[in-house]
């Protein structure tokens, strides 16, 4: 009962933790009920949240003695202790800021680590893609055996696709520190989608994957970075083609849903992923099942989902083993927005 009245005359005056004047606590206490005489009072140390504040006095009019403030009954708390307690959790509060702080500065320096690796890389094979092409066109004269020209091609293939994951690397860089400048515009998606799978159409042809389409005729345009949505497409399309298998499908399409938004689906009828792939396959670096086998740095599919949020859409995936991978992406209402 005692600690209960304790706890009671605590909750009250907390309210008044920034006062620590006798004459407004003893104002506070009448007005609650409790009557307070000269003389005979009880020393109260009061909190706010985790900041001790100091001492009210008070004196509640029960007939009953309090035990004195650091001498609470063996089921409460002293004050001492709960100085303790409060010193505990602020320097808890204080390492985990300190953690956070450190890893931010982690996540930053590896991404200035990433974007300048990627802004060397990109001079030489500049130089190295330039003269192989010159040298493919035979500019200044015959390179003579063929065996030289198929090395050229494999030179200039292996050029561009060092340079794609250098693009890769530095925009994956500066979405993680916050830097991608993109130029938000109304867009109509159809039309985008419509050019991405006509570049698109030479790579499913060569895999013999059949791509199909199904644009909805009334979809709402879409505010987006239009380079984004283009990047965002042909990742998408690439990687669905990349991981079918002859004689498979992808089919490309756009919808309203329910709440107005425009939505774009990739379905593919490819190697598909569990759910513990899903999570492998959105990490950067990460290869999944046969992805290791196609090729490439496992960047696609992370870069594609940070350029989707990026640009405020909402990603998804669902993927089933044999059965294929459906990625939908849905963009905010315009007319809602506004």
């Amino acid at each position: 009962m005692q600690r209960a009245l304790i706890l009671s005359a605590l909750a009250l005056l907390s309210a008044l933790a920034t006062d620590t004047h006798a004459a407004a606590a003893q104002e506070a206490a009448v007005g609650a009920g409790y009557q307070v005489q000269p003389g005979d009072v009880l020393t109260v140390t009061v909190w706010k949240e985790t900041d001790l504040t100091g001492d009210l006095l008070v004196r509640p009019d029960f007939g009953l003695s309090f035990p004195l403030v650091g001498e609470l009954d063996a089921r409460g708390k002293t004050v001492d202790q709960l100085r303790a307690e409060i010193a505990e959790r602020k320097e808890a509060e204080a390492n985990l800021i300190d953690a956070r702080r450190q890893a931010e500065a982690a996540s930053a320096a590896k991404s200035d680590f990433l974007a300048k690796i990627s802004h060397e890389i990109r001079n030489p094979l500049n130089a190295i893609i330039g003269f192989s092409e010159v040298m493919m066109q035979e500019r200044f004269g015959p390179v003579g055996n063929e065996r030289y020209r198929q090395y050229l091609k494999d030179i200039h293939a292996s050029g561009r696709h060092v340079m794609s994951l250098a693009d890769d690397l530095l925009d994956l860089s500066k979405i993680e520190a916050g830097k991608l400048e993109l130029a938000f515009a109304s867009v109509d998606a159809n039309s985008v989608i419509r050019e991405c799978v006509s570049l698109m159409q030479p790579q499913a042809a060569r895999e013999r994957v059949i791509m199909r389409v199904s644009l909805h005729d009334r979809l709402p345009r879409v505010m987006v970075d239009e380079r984004s949505l283009k990047q965002i497409m042909l990742n998408l399309m690439s990687n669905a083609v990349k991981f079918n298998e002859p004689g498979g499908q992808v089919i490309v399409s756009t919808a309203v849903d329910a709440a107005g938004q425009a939505v774009i689906r990739v379905r593919d009828t490819g190697v598909g992923m569990n759910e513990n792939e899903v999570g492998l396959a959105l990490t950067p670096f990460s290869q999944v099942g046969k992805g290791a086998a196609k090729g490439g740095a496992g960047l696609g599919l992370p870069l594609t989902k940070a350029l989707v949020e990026a640009n405020k859409a909402e990603f998804s995936i669902k993927s089933r083993r044999e059965q294929g991978t459906l990625i939908e992406i849905a963009f905010p209402n315009i007319q809602a927005a506004q």
